[in-house]
């Protein structure tokens, strides 16, 4: 059998058992992400794009079906294009692309316009496909070091989360690649230096035998319902003043992983928590717990809406195949209003 041919008759049983859990639970579905067939990863959507299946792959011209099993992109210099492959079934929607360069989000290129953002709006229908190539921030670092690229594909752009009525964490996909530069060495496997993790964190409060989503951003600043094993969301719109310093805690539940690395973003654009780009956790592996913390940020001057997203990525300084881990996990998605 076809790839083309497993991908549809994929889809179909697919979305077959979405409809059946449905029907039987009355429950919503979460996100899933994995790798069914190597190069691709999927996820079923539900309060933002109900019945949606996604899938996409991050290739260049050095991918080969080894190195597609093992997220990993060898990478000539930063004048080669990636491919990015991006396919919707199940709902017309509108989507941001956006990158981060070892969990820092750059600029990058779409086709061959040079023309720079740190991210890419496109639209497209049910069973409808997008394939452009892309090109990294010519000034990011290049060494002999392993990097992580995160490609990260969210939708519903043209819809807040105070408009639907609940919070949601089931509104995109992305996955993560380990790329190296050949300059430096033609083989990864071959000890790689790997990037070092900056902005270590230790100060956390620890709740055992308490897990929860593993993101979730929330406005119980005391603990008080923490230690009841619940979660004090924020309001949706949470309203604040131009300029304001705005407070949330954060809960990270980790049943098996080491670290965890830990991203926001305000309207798709990734923000200083503390006056750091992201948060490095060490995290006791198997523990089964809860890590919980706080940050602040500055709220936008511009008065408007804006989309807050969080995301962490588990074993964030482990290869992919060392940690198994492609994707990140969103939080619970929720709209701040600058009034």
């Amino acid at each position: 059998m076809n790839k083309t041919s497993y991908k549809l008759r994929f889809y179909y049983i697919l979305i077959l058992a979405v409809l059946i859990i449905n029907m039987l639970s009355g429950c919503n579905t979460t996100t899933n992400s994995s790798n069914e067939i190597s190069e691709q990863a999927e996820s079923e959507n539900d309060t933002f794009d109900k019945g949606t299946v996604y899938t996409m792959l991050v290739t260049n011209s050095n991918s080969n079906e080894a190195l597609k099993e093992k997220f990993t992109i060898p990478v000539d210099n930063l004048e080669q294009p990636f491919k990015s492959t991006f396919e919707n079934v199940g709902k017309d929607r509108e989507f941001v692309m956006t990158v981060f360069y070892d969990y820092e989000q750059i600029e990058f290129s779409v086709d061959d316009t040079k023309n720079f953002s740190d991210k890419y709006v496109f639209s497209l229908k049910d069973n409808e496909e997008a394939s452009f190539n892309f090109y990294l921030d010519p000034t990011i670092k290049t060494d002999g070091k392993s990097h992580k690229l995160l490609v990260n594909f969210i939708a519903g752009y043209d819809v807040y989360a105070k408009d639907i009525g609940t919070f949601d964490n089931s509104y995109g996909i992305n996955t993560l690649y380990d790329i190296y530069y050949t300059s430096y060495n033609n083989d990864l496997d071959n000890d790689n230096e790997y990037i070092n993790m900056e902005n270590i964190q230790t100060s956390q409060t620890i709740f055992h035998d308490f897990i929860s989503l593993p993101l979730a951003l929330n406005t119980d600043y005391d603990n008080q319902q923490q230690e009841d094993s619940m979660i004090a969301y924020p309001e949706n719109p949470m309203i604040v003043e131009p300029n304001e310093n705005v407070e949330l805690m954060y809960n990270i539940s980790n049943e098996s992983y080491d670290s965890a690395a830990f991203i926001t973003m305000l309207g798709y654009q990734q923000i200083n928590m503390d006056e750091k780009s992201y948060f490095y956790i060490p995290l006791s592996k198997y523990d089964n717990s809860v890590y919980n913390g706080s940050f602040s940020f500055k709220a936008p001057s511009k008065k408007g809406f804006y989309e807050v997203i969080g995301m962490v990525i588990f074993d964030p300084d482990k290869t992919a195949s060392e940690s198994n881990q492609f994707n990140g996990q969103y939080s619970l998605r929720f709209t701040l209003q600058v009034k």
